[in-house]
């Protein structure tokens, strides 16, 4: 088919696509005003520095796809807390801010919405885990959503067992194919978060392995893209100290 195949098509069928595509137009417009690359590399930093005043700030000064993202990566280091409450409040939160929001990212964010809402209500996982599934089957299909629909995929099945479709092996194998796609996403991107965690995500997988040197490089990899990732730091500090002699 031609470029210009569309300006042959009967009008029946031309008029419903043109519309799609005018739909899908306002729909990415109306999704880049409600996002910003500099907040969410500033939610993300405050993220790897474990620093909930900067997250909560950046949270109320933001709308939106970042306002979202804010709340989740607040419930994210919130997570080892025993009580979970702050936790489901703030996903739920999340959860609204995407709710009018119609875009393959969105989309992303909200199965690892749903990810951590397991690990913070096991109950949960019979409702959520397929839909979490369903949606980032669809997710992958996007270009640049591809990359972070990976790693949360990589992240289940890190924490799934081989019996029922996840273990480390996949878990690599899907990390490592997010690296991959991370490295050929368009620079024009919307969204960018998540290469670092991917590497310390790959890090852990491959330390579960007994691949020490490789899990090394990772955190390696982590910190050259964001020497100040407290985070990465403490695997390699705490892996170093482990395989000393």
């Amino acid at each position: 088919m031609t470029h210009n195949a569309l300006f042959h098509l009967p009008r029946t069928i031309k008029a419903p696509l043109t519309a799609l595509a005018l739909a899908l137009s306002l729909s990415t417009q109306a999704f880049a005003l409600e996002h910003s690359n500099k907040v969410e590399q500033a939610i993300t930093n405050a993220t790897y520095q474990y620093n909930a005043s900067q997250l909560n700030a950046l949270a109320d000064s933001s709308t939106g796809y970042n306002k979202a993202y804010a709340y989740y990566r607040l419930a994210q280091i919130d997570i080892p807390n025993p009580d979970k409450s702050a936790v489901l409040a703030n996903l739920d939160l999340a959860l609204a801010e995407l709710k009018p929001l119609n875009d393959p990212e969105a989309d992303v964010l909200k199965a690892a919405i749903w990810g951590l809402m397991m690990g913070a209500d096991p109950k949960s996982a019979s409702t959520l885990y397929p839909q979490l599934q369903q949606t980032l089957a669809e997710a992958k299909e996007d270009i640049n959503a591809r990359p972070r629909a990976l790693l949360i995929e990589g992240i289940n099945a890190f924490y799934t067992p081989p019996a029922y479709g996840g273990g480390t092996e996949k878990a690599r194998t899907l990390l490592e194919e997010a690296l991959n796609h991370y490295q050929a996403s368009s620079m024009d991107a919307q969204v960018v978060w998540g290469e670092v965690e991917t590497y310390i995500w790959l890090g852990q997988v491959l330390e579960q392995e007994q691949q020490t040197d490789k899990a090394r490089s990772a955190y390696k990899q982590a910190l050259a893209l964001d020497p100040n990732c407290t985070w990465a730091s403490q695997k390699l500090n705490a892996l170093n100290n482990n395989s000393a002699p």
